[in-house]
């Protein structure tokens, strides 16, 4: 009978990676610039799309997630500055993450980035994590805190920039 003073819980634990396909948009621009080949700035990025599990976990299954990754970022080479001539470059940067699923998370996050400079645009691709899990815990009578979720976000990216 359910609600009875003897119901018992069964937890399960799952682990599972999900796939988060997405469209994104940033604003990369430097604000400290100690040579044309060399800078530290800013990376303001917003994307938006569906994530799903390949198992049946209940509430990751095509879900919109919005997520707000946000960088300090030292540059160099292509994309340091609008001046560069090098063919190629890196950024490294460390910030912040703001996520919007069925529940919100957030985490600090670093990110790494090598870049192509063609006559028209730059290419990149972006590897990009978490710092550290959110976890979210339940409170049960009998066992105190118990992590229910932890969720820990690693993205490759791959752009161009205009």
């Amino acid at each position: 009978m359910p609600g009875s003073v003897n119901e018992t819980y069964r937890l399960k634990t799952v682990n599972a990676k999900a796939i988060h396909l997405a469209l994104s948009l940033g604003f990369d621009t430097p604000i400290l610039k100690f040579s044309p080949e060399h800078s530290v700035g800013i990376s303001l990025n917003a994307s938006a799309g569906i994530l799903g599990a390949p198992e049946k976990i209940d509430g990751f299954n095509t879900r919109l997630l919005l997520d707000f990754p946000e960088y300090v970022t030292w540059r160099y080479g292509a994309k340091a500055t609008k001046k560069s001539k090098k063919s190629f470059g890196v950024g490294a940067g460390l910030g912040y993450r703001a996520s919007y699923f069925f529940i919100p998370f957030r985490s600090p996050s670093a990110m790494l980035e090598g870049v192509y400079s063609s006559d028209k645009a730059d290419w990149f691709l972006r590897l990009s994590g978490d710092l550290r899990p959110t976890r979210f815990y339940n409170v049960y009578s009998s066992e105190g805190s118990v992590e229910v979720l932890s969720l820990q976000e690693l993205h490759v990216t791959m752009g161009k920039t205009f």
